[in-house]
């Protein structure tokens, strides 16, 4: 399923690019920075409700993302990028403290025509969520689902194409660091 209402990313929007210490050192075009896979930053956040089922967004070609996620502009740090994203994606106001930070670390993803280097912070997020809460951007998500942490390994397993690849990533480490 396709969403007819989505608008792709503005590829002339300004990122910045940092170095291997994630220090800024540019800001250049959201299309320059994939097309020459330069370094960049972007923030991810895993939302659950209270039965520890993990939000996930289904995005615009069927694919599963995390909760919400964004590149973080010069002016931004990584909470204050994804406290926007969350705003803008899933219409949730929520006060910094609400955000853990899990983890930074550097991932990279080449397929043909784009390469994708950045440093990812996974912040997390609890609480005692229902869909209802939510009111979701539709001209970037086709839906959200609440599903089981058992569920999304095993979705994983059977069909891993149906998910986005900075997901992938992002899951595998935070299991590994919550130990599941």
């Amino acid at each position: 399923m396709t969403n007819k209402n989505y608008i792709p990313h503005n590829l002339k929007e300004l990122i910045i690019v940092v170095n291997d210490k994630d220090i800024v050192v540019s800001q250049v075009t959201r299309e320059r920075v994939h097309r020459e896979g330069l370094l960049h930053r972007e923030a991810y956040v895993f939302i659950f409700n209270k039965n520890n089922q993990l939000l996930l967004q289904l995005r615009d070609g069927g694919l599963y993302d995390c909760s919400s996620s964004g590149h973080v502009s010069r002016r931004e740090t990584y909470l204050q990028a994804i406290q926007s994203e969350v705003r803008e994606e899933l219409g949730l106001n929520l006060s910094k403290d609400k955000f853990k930070n899990i983890f930074k670390k550097y991932y990279r993803h080449i397929k043909p025509g784009q390469s994708n280097c950045r440093f990812i912070t996974l912040f997390e997020v609890k609480g005692n969520f229902n869909l209802s809460n939510f009111k979701i951007d539709n001209l970037e998500l086709e839906d959200i689902e609440f599903l089981d942490i058992l569920k999304i390994k095993n979705l994983i397993v059977e069909n891993p194409q149906k998910f986005k690849q900075g997901f992938l990533a992002s899951f595998r480490d935070y299991c590994k660091v919550r130990n599941l």
